[in-house]
């Protein structure tokens, strides 16, 4: 095993890693999370959290905060969701919102958890893009995991301010949402 040695003035400002910027715990249901605090200061940043629904059989979706704080609900998205079985869930070149689970369940001991990666959130000449991996529990009480694709589609390019997380059904019950900035 390797041994990493650290120099007497500790460890250098050039560390690359994450930045925690802000975080939201849910403890009693509410209609949807806004997660807030993407600037110029980071080009990509990180978003773990968990989530139970209220409602049993939701799908999940995330759409982008806009520079006034608004969620972008245009159809300004493209998106997919492929199942751990390789099946797609989801393919859609024109949506306004990006789905990130499908049939989650909100029995005992049904939920879901994932990590996303967004960016570049400040680029007006790329898309800012959403991908990660997602698990949960479904409706029928089986594990299920996903791979989520999304992003701006052509012509949509904006700078983000954050992420806001919404059920196709119902509230929010549970949850903890954080957000990080990867340092450059």
């Amino acid at each position: 095993m390797a041994l990493t040695k650290v120099q007497a003035g500790g460890i250098s400002a050039d560390a690359k890693g994450l930045v925690k910027i802000s975080s939201t715990t849910v403890s009693s249901a509410v209609a949807s999370v806004d997660l807030t605090g993407m600037s110029s200061t980071y080009d990509f940043y990180q978003c773990h959290f968990t989530l139970t629904p209220a409602t049993d059989n939701v799908n999940v979706f995330v759409r982008f905060l806009d520079s006034s704080g608004s969620a972008l609900a245009g159809s300004v998205y493209g998106h997919g969701l492929v199942n751990e079985g390789g099946g797609s869930l989801v393919n859609s070149n024109s949506a306004n919102t990006m789905e990130i689970g499908s049939s989650v369940g909100s029995a005992s001991n049904e939920s879901m958890c994932g990590a996303l990666t967004i960016g570049p959130a400040n680029s007006t000449t790329h898309p800012c893009s959403l991908y990660g991996q997602t698990t949960f529990i479904n409706t029928s009480g089986n594990h299920q995991g996903t791979v989520v694709m999304g992003g701006f589609k052509s012509g949509s390019f904006e700078a983000i301010t954050g992420l806001h997380f919404k059920c196709s059904s119902g509230n929010i019950e549970a949850g903890a949402f954080t957000l990080y900035g990867v340092t450059k």
